[in-house]
């Protein structure tokens, strides 16, 4: 069975009224900051190999983090020879 957007929409649950004790995850909006900020870095330093760029990727700075739940990584970060 196929739903059209408007029949899913009907029997879809309002997600401001739903509980949950899990951490918010991104919108749509936060996925495409992301984008646009790795991509137009990528852009402006196209002639160079002397960066990276890392985007919702885990990493961990201890073993402690690594150990620790409530440990969150960062959404972006960049490596840049100086």
């Amino acid at each position: 069975m196929v739903l059209t957007p408007q029949q899913l929409d009907a029997i879809m649950p309002d997600a401001s009224q739903l509980y949950s004790d899990e951490p918010e995850m991104e919108s749509s909006l936060h996925y495409m900051q992301l984008l646009l900020l790795v991509t137009c870095l990528e852009w402006l330093w196209r002639e160079r190999n002397d960066y990276f760029i890392g985007a919702n990727l885990t990493i961990y700075f201890s073993r402690q983090q690594l150990r620790n739940r409530d440990f969150r990584g960062p959404d972006f970060f960049l490596i840049k020879q100086t």
